[in-house]
Parts: structure tokens; C-alpha cells; sequence
């Protein structure tokens, strides 16, 4: 979507700008940054669009900042929701965590197993009862992980 995209990259380019005194090898705390968010789950399965996002974020913050994306640790979406010059994350509350990395890491050439978004719970709508998962399940599964 052409207009999407021209607004996001004029809303980032008033954004990166801001944050390039705090980038870590300007002596500040930030060491990556997010370029998309679980966008291997939009059928789009849109190149261009990421190729354009990561463009943008370079030609503002440098190279020397890691860009990463964050996605299910499915195969179609990590296929579609990454880069090969992206480290790719995965986010996840459950399962199998030695499989979920596994597929995280056909998708790196290296680095760490990370996990952007370990869900302790999930979302609830207005309304509508509270969803909860047992806390020693939940601190079981990230003990496994750690």
C-alpha cells in the first residue's frame, strides 16, 4: 500500500533522527531496534515493504545498530516476516521452546536464541472473561527458556 508506506517512512523520518544519540554506540542504551512486528503473519508477505523499512532505518541510524524483527516461530511466518539481513526473534508462551528456537535459527546465520515476546498470558477483550494460565507453568516454561 503506496500511501501506508509514504506515511510511515515521514513519520520515521521525524523518528530515527531522535533516537540516534541514543543508540549504544553513541554511548547510549539502545542496541537494536525493531523494524516490523509479527508481519509474517500478513498474507501481503510483502519484500519490498520490509526492504523499504530496513533502507529507511539504515540510512538513518548507520550500520552499526542491529535491526531485527520479531514473528511466530512458524516457518511461513518467519519466510515472510524477515530479512536475511535482519536478525529475526520470535515471540512465544509455550510449547516447545527447544523447537521454536530451532526454527528461529534456520532463519539466522548465527547469533542467539531470542524471544521478544514471551506471553505470560494473553489478551482479553472489554468484557469478556480474563484469561490465565497457571504461574507455575508459566515460570516452568520460562525456566526452560532461560
Amino acid at each position: 500500500e503506496p500511501v501506508y508506506l509514504k506515511n510511515v517512512l515521514t513519520w520515521f523520518s521525524e523518528l530515527l533522527p531522535m533516537l540516534v544519540p541514543y543508540l549504544y554506540n553513541n554511548g547510549g542504551p539502545v542496541i537494536g531496534l525493531q523494524v516490523e512486528n509479527e508481519y509474517g503473519s500478513n498474507p501481503a508477505c510483502d519484500k519490498v515493504y520490509l526492504q523499504s523499512l530496513t533502507e529507511h532505518f539504515r540510512a538513518a541510524l548507520g550500520d552499526d545498530i542491529l535491526l531485527y524483527t520479531v514473528d511466530g516461530p512458524g516457518k511461513g511466518m518467519l519466510s515472510c516476516g524477515t530479512l536475511p539481513e535482519l536478525y529475526n526473534t520470535v515471540d512465544f508462551g509455550g510449547g516447545n521452546i527447544s523447537s521454536h528456537f530451532d526454527m528461529q535459527a534456520r532463519f539466522n546465520s548465527g547469533g542467539p536464541p531470542v524471544n521478544t515476546e514471551f506471553y505470560p498470558g494473553w489478551l482479553s477483550n472489554w468484557g469478556s472473561k480474563f484469561p490465565s494460565k497457571s504461574r507455575t507453568a508459566t515460570a516452568k516454561k520460562l525456566d526452560e527458556m532461560l
